[in-house]
């Protein structure tokens, strides 16, 4: 399989592994080619993981209405 992600109704299907950073909050850089970001490993997305992400962005969402 060519990509790394593939969707559709039924399912969403990762290859290999993602891992999720959450830049809320970090200033805005100046550097307009690359910038390096360190993620830990134990960001690493899992169903339980996306299920915490979308479980905290709900109430982020909540908490500013």
């Amino acid at each position: 399989m060519d990509k790394w992600l593939v969707c559709s109704e039924e399912r969403m299907v990762l290859q290999n592994c993602l891992y999720w950073y959450d830049a809320t909050g970090q200033a805005p850089t100046p550097n307009t080619t690359t910038r390096r970001t360190r993620i830990p490993r134990a960001n690493l997305l899992t169903s339980d993981s996306l299920v915490a992400l979308m479980d905290a962005n709900r109430a982020a969402v909540r908490a500013h209405r």
